[in-house]
């Protein structure tokens, strides 16, 4: 009989392993030309799902579209490597730094080098992230976290949005907090052991950080800055979108099967969470699936009213230096 610990053991090691798998790829029964192929990056966690799952009923295949997937440790790298070509599209990434590297381009009078395909839907009651701390903390509510060490994924988006809200709920500046980046893989086990004191995690750490007894103090920090909030998104090189832009629509239709196969068979996407991904089974049927819009439905009144409250709030949170255009952001394909 597994154990609750014993189970989140698994779960780091099965999250290591994710890296493995997803980073070799499956590749198509036929091997195609070169200019059907898509570099395609990825972060380690479950938003990248829309992605496996695609994979998974073959929608690149079918599509004619032969994809290689590489894996990256923070938006920020994986959105340095899609603005430079190094990877044609990626699956997941955050719209923080997405808007902030479109700003810094026009502002020096460029074109954007990414634009966005799909966007997500961060809710209270489907949440992504939360706030843990070991079960014996003393620590019972955000307020008291001043002072304290706190696990975030690397990057400058979780810490930015956490900052943010602690700062306008309870008036603690970010240089109260001590920050720790730490990679999914370790983060539940350096909570447990107290080398931090509280940790804000996304799916599936989040899952495993309740199915191993640690305590949440806090739901969706996301949906509490903005129910809805468009937290990440999908993107792709806008050279390479201009210049493969038959090869970019198929990858787009391919990602929008994947992001639709989730919503109508739940089951098929834990599946794939477990056998694809390396989720233990525990998480992989208790977890949250993060809810992804399709290319045509961000283009929705409501989606793109989403968008623009999130990007105020990222303004007047200092993580985005002035305000981006929704219409600057979003990649307009040809009908």
């Amino acid at each position: 009989m597994v154990t609750r610990i014993d189970a989140v053991h698994l779960t780091c090691i099965c999250v290591a392993v994710f890296t493995l798998l997803i980073g070799c790829g499956k590749q198509p029964a036929t091997k195609l030309d070169n200019d059907r192929k898509v570099i395609i990056g990825y972060l380690p966690i479950s938003a990248h799902l829309p992605g496996a799952v695609a994979e998974e009923i073959q929608a690149f295949e079918d599509l004619r579209v032969d994809v290689e997937f590489r894996v990256y440790s923070t938006s920020n790298a994986l959105l340095s490597a899609v603005s430079s070509g190094e990877v044609d599209a990626a699956t997941t990434v955050a719209v923080s730094p997405v808007a902030g590297r479109i700003y810094a381009e026009l502002e020096q009078g460029l074109d954007p080098s990414i634009q966005i395909v799909s966007f997500s839907r961060t809710t209270q009651k489907q949440p992504f992230d939360s706030v843990f701390v070991a079960p014996d903390s003393a620590i019972h509510d955000l307020e008291q976290l001043a002072g304290k060490r706190v696990a975030v994924f690397p990057g400058t988006t979780a810490q930015s949005i956490l900052s943010y809200y602690l700062k306008e709920t309870h008036g603690i500046h970010e240089d109260a907090v001590h920050y720790h980046m730490l990679p999914p893989t370790v983060q539940v086990a350096r909570l447990r052991d107290g080398d931090v004191d509280a940790l804000f995690t996304y799916e599936t750490v989040r899952t495993a950080a309740e199915f191993g007894g640690m305590r949440q103090i806090h739901g969706s920090v996301i949906a509490s800055v903005l129910e809805g909030a468009p937290y990440g998104c999908s993107v792709v090189n806008s050279s390479f979108a201009r210049q493969k832009e038959q090869v970019a629509q198929a990858f787009v239709e391919a990602l929008d099967r994947g992001i639709l196969a989730i919503r109508q068979d739940e089951a098929l996407a834990r599946q794939v969470l477990q056998n694809r991904l390396g989720e233990s089974s525990e998480i992989a049927s208790l977890c949250n699936l993060e809810f992804r819009h399709t290319s045509e439905e961000i283009r929705g009144e409501q989606q793109l009213r989403v968008l623009r409250e999130f990007l105020a709030i990222l303004v007047d949170a200092g993580d985005l230096k002035g305000m981006v255009t929704v219409e600057s952001m979003l990649w307009k394909m040809s009908n």
